[in-house]
């Protein structure tokens, strides 16, 4: 009963391993899909910039 005691517990620490990489896998994509925006917003504010001041280049 101890040995399973223990290999159930191990399981559990495994399971809960499992759902915490999913978990930060998750995290990751969304971090990665909300910076990818910001990123994107801030090439056509620089676009933007560059348009405003090419004429005085010019």
């Amino acid at each position: 009963m101890k040995k399973k005691g223990n290999l159930n517990l191990s399981f559990s620490i495994k399971t809960k391993l499992y759902f915490l990489s999913i978990l930060l896998i998750l995290g990751l994509i969304i971090v990665g899909l909300i910076g990818y925006n910001q990123i994107g917003n801030l090439g056509q504010a620089i676009l933007e910039y560059d348009e405003n001041f090419l004429p005085t280049f010019n």
